[in-house]
């Protein structure tokens, strides 16, 4: 199964995209690329087999022939919507929830430290994007369309948020050192 993502080097979509190539999916990524963090990303999986990129949907279509076994994976801010096949028909939409994690825009939140991300992260009851993934993943490759709502599994304990706010933190330090931020 080939699987689009667009675009593919949004933070979540970034995370979209190598979870499913973790598990072995082809991946197209469609982004325009227009900032230093998506030339930062391209770098983690631009080397990958399973991984081909576009600027856009047009390059896409011109250079390949997909056939039915195509999912699309499209992603703005607070949702997510999974079509199948060459006539795109529709299989879910989701409702992104409150999210933290690796690559995530911590300026727009006008966090200052992790323990000011971290007390977002309890106020908005943010899932953690590995969490978010667990779930997700699934819902992408799954054959047939559903209407049902999605629960996302929080971390099992208040160590574990701490964990992985430690470990948003440590990137986005890293981010602000490579000036890609």
């Amino acid at each position: 199964m080939m699987i689009t993502v667009s675009p593919c080097f949004h933070w979540v979509g970034y995370h979209i995209s190598t979870g499913l190539l973790q598990e072995g999916y082809e991946v197209i990524g469609i982004d325009g690329m227009d900032d230093l963090l998506s030339d930062h990303l391209y770098m983690y999986v631009g080397r990958n087999s399973n991984f081909q990129h576009f600027y856009n949907h047009t390059d896409k279509e011109n250079h390949l022939q997909i056939g039915e076994e195509e999912r699309k994976v499209s992603i703005d801010d607070y949702l997510i919507v999974i079509l199948s096949g060459e006539g795109s028909s529709l299989v879910r939409r989701i409702e992104i929830p409150e999210l933290y994690g690796e690559w995530m825009d911590i300026h727009s939140l006008n966090l200052q430290s992790p323990d000011e991300l971290y007390e977002w992260v309890i106020k908005n009851d943010a899932v953690y994007i590995t969490d978010f993934l667990k779930v997700m993943i699934p819902l992408i490759i799954e054959e047939k369309a559903q209407t049902s709502t999605v629960i996302f599994d929080q971390e099992k304990s208040d160590e574990d948020r701490k964990r992985n706010v430690e470990a948003v933190w440590k990137s986005h330090m890293v981010s602000l050192s490579l000036g890609i931020i």
